[in-house]
Protein backbone atom coordinates (compact mmCIF):
# COMPACT_ATOMS: atom_id res chain seq x y z
CA UNK A 1 0.00 0.00 0.00
CA UNK A 2 3.06 2.52 0.87
CA UNK A 3 4.36 1.69 -2.41
CA UNK A 4 0.78 2.49 -4.09
CA UNK A 5 0.52 5.89 -2.16
CA UNK A 6 4.35 6.56 -3.15
CA UNK A 7 3.78 6.17 -6.53
CA UNK A 8 0.47 7.87 -6.40
CA UNK A 9 2.59 10.68 -5.24
CA UNK A 10 6.03 10.61 -7.03
CA UNK A 11 3.97 10.56 -10.12
CA UNK A 12 1.71 13.65 -9.62
CA UNK A 13 -1.83 11.96 -9.11
CA UNK A 14 -2.28 13.26 -5.00
CA UNK A 15 -1.84 16.52 -5.45
CA UNK A 16 -1.24 18.14 -2.05
CA UNK A 17 -4.83 19.57 -1.63
CA UNK A 18 -6.34 15.65 -2.40
CA UNK A 19 -3.29 14.86 0.32
CA UNK A 20 -4.77 16.96 3.01
CA UNK A 21 -8.46 16.17 2.13
CA UNK A 22 -7.27 12.33 2.60
CA UNK A 23 -5.62 13.53 5.86
CA UNK A 24 -8.37 15.32 7.40
CA UNK A 25 -10.81 12.35 6.49
CA UNK A 26 -8.63 9.81 7.74
CA UNK A 27 -7.50 11.41 11.21
CA UNK A 28 -10.61 13.33 12.16
CA UNK A 29 -13.59 10.74 10.47
CA UNK A 30 -12.72 7.45 9.88
CA UNK A 31 -9.62 6.22 12.10
CA UNK A 32 -11.55 7.50 15.23
CA UNK A 33 -14.75 5.56 14.11
CA UNK A 34 -12.40 2.47 13.76
CA UNK A 35 -11.21 2.63 17.10
CA UNK A 36 -14.76 3.51 18.66
CA UNK A 37 -16.48 0.60 16.80
CA UNK A 38 -13.04 -1.62 18.12
CA UNK A 39 -13.69 -0.81 22.07
CA UNK A 40 -16.95 -0.64 21.74
CA UNK A 41 -17.35 -4.50 20.43
CA UNK A 42 -14.41 -5.77 22.41
CA UNK A 43 -15.54 -8.49 24.65
CA UNK A 44 -14.20 -7.37 27.80
CA UNK A 45 -14.60 -10.88 29.48
CA UNK A 46 -12.54 -12.68 27.19
CA UNK A 47 -10.16 -14.61 29.04
CA UNK A 48 -6.40 -12.63 28.76
CA UNK A 49 -7.63 -9.25 28.08
CA UNK A 50 -6.73 -7.47 31.10
CA UNK A 51 -3.43 -9.29 31.94
CA UNK A 52 -2.27 -8.63 28.41
CA UNK A 53 -3.41 -4.82 28.58
CA UNK A 54 -1.73 -4.71 31.87
CA UNK A 55 1.54 -6.65 30.69
CA UNK A 56 1.48 -3.79 27.86
CA UNK A 57 1.32 -0.75 30.19
CA UNK A 58 3.98 -2.42 32.85
CA UNK A 59 6.57 -2.78 29.45
CA UNK A 60 6.12 0.28 28.22
CA UNK A 61 6.23 2.19 31.62
CA UNK A 62 9.62 0.21 32.25
CA UNK A 63 10.86 1.40 28.39
CA UNK A 64 9.49 4.63 28.80
CA UNK A 65 11.32 5.45 32.15
CA UNK A 66 14.65 3.93 30.94
CA UNK A 67 14.48 6.05 27.84
CA UNK A 68 13.74 9.13 29.56
CA UNK A 69 16.22 8.61 32.29
CA UNK A 70 18.56 7.99 29.82
CA UNK A 71 17.98 10.96 27.52
CA UNK A 72 17.60 13.14 30.76
CA UNK A 73 21.49 12.15 31.67
CA UNK A 74 23.26 12.40 28.66
CA UNK A 75 22.08 16.29 28.32
CA UNK A 76 24.72 18.98 27.94
CA UNK A 77 24.94 21.38 31.14
CA UNK A 78 24.79 23.87 28.87
CA UNK A 79 21.82 23.47 26.97
CA UNK A 80 20.41 24.94 29.70
CA UNK A 81 18.09 23.69 33.06
CA UNK A 82 15.32 21.75 31.18
CA UNK A 83 16.84 20.29 28.66
CA UNK A 84 17.01 17.15 30.37
CA UNK A 85 13.12 16.63 30.90
CA UNK A 86 12.43 17.86 27.13
CA UNK A 87 15.78 15.25 25.67
CA UNK A 88 14.35 12.53 28.36
CA UNK A 89 10.29 12.92 27.47
CA UNK A 90 11.09 12.58 23.54
CA UNK A 91 13.02 9.93 23.76
CA UNK A 92 10.43 8.37 26.56
CA UNK A 93 7.82 9.03 23.48
CA UNK A 94 10.22 7.83 20.76
CA UNK A 95 10.89 4.47 22.81
CA UNK A 96 7.51 3.60 23.35
CA UNK A 97 5.19 4.76 19.76
CA UNK A 98 4.50 2.53 17.29
CA UNK A 99 2.13 1.59 14.58
CA UNK A 100 0.57 -1.34 16.29
CA UNK A 101 -2.43 -0.84 14.64
CA UNK A 102 -1.11 -0.29 10.92
CA UNK A 103 1.81 -2.88 11.25
CA UNK A 104 0.35 -5.30 13.57
CA UNK A 105 -3.80 -5.54 13.15
CA UNK A 106 -2.75 -7.43 9.14
CA UNK A 107 -0.50 -10.28 11.03
CA UNK A 108 -2.35 -10.65 14.45
CA UNK A 109 -5.66 -10.97 12.19
CA UNK A 110 -4.01 -13.53 10.12
CA UNK A 111 -2.84 -15.34 13.21
CA UNK A 112 -5.28 -14.58 15.34
CA UNK A 113 -8.66 -13.26 14.30
CA UNK A 114 -10.17 -13.20 17.59
CA UNK A 115 -7.87 -11.09 19.07
CA UNK A 116 -7.03 -8.68 16.36
CA UNK A 117 -9.42 -6.19 17.94
CA UNK A 118 -7.02 -5.97 20.81
CA UNK A 119 -4.47 -3.78 18.96
CA UNK A 120 -7.41 -0.71 18.93
CA UNK A 121 -7.09 -1.04 23.07
CA UNK A 122 -3.32 -1.38 23.08
CA UNK A 123 -2.92 1.53 20.86
CA UNK A 124 -5.25 3.54 23.40
CA UNK A 125 -3.09 3.13 26.03
CA UNK A 126 0.02 4.91 24.39
CA UNK A 127 -2.50 8.03 23.31
CA UNK A 128 -4.27 8.38 27.24
CA UNK A 129 -1.14 7.73 29.30
CA UNK A 130 2.31 8.28 27.90
CA UNK A 131 1.67 10.70 25.48
CA UNK A 132 0.03 13.37 27.74
CA UNK A 133 2.73 12.58 30.14
CA UNK A 134 5.49 13.33 27.39
CA UNK A 135 3.62 16.53 26.89
CA UNK A 136 3.56 17.50 30.91
CA UNK A 137 7.74 16.54 30.98
CA UNK A 138 7.77 18.80 27.49
CA UNK A 139 5.88 21.64 29.02
CA UNK A 140 8.28 21.37 32.66
CA UNK A 141 11.24 21.44 30.46
CA UNK A 142 10.79 23.86 28.44
CA UNK A 143 9.03 25.96 31.70
CA UNK A 144 12.59 25.81 33.52
CA UNK A 145 14.77 26.74 29.72
CA UNK A 146 12.56 29.97 29.80
CA UNK A 147 13.02 30.66 33.33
Amino acid sequence: IQAVGFTLKATGVVTPVLEAGIAQYVGLIAYPCVLLRAVITLDASAPGITAVTLAVLVAKSMVYSLAFLLGAGTVNPSDGAGAGFTRGALLGCFATNSDDVGLGYPVLSGLFPAHAVLLYLLSAVQNLIFNPITYVLLGIGRARTDA
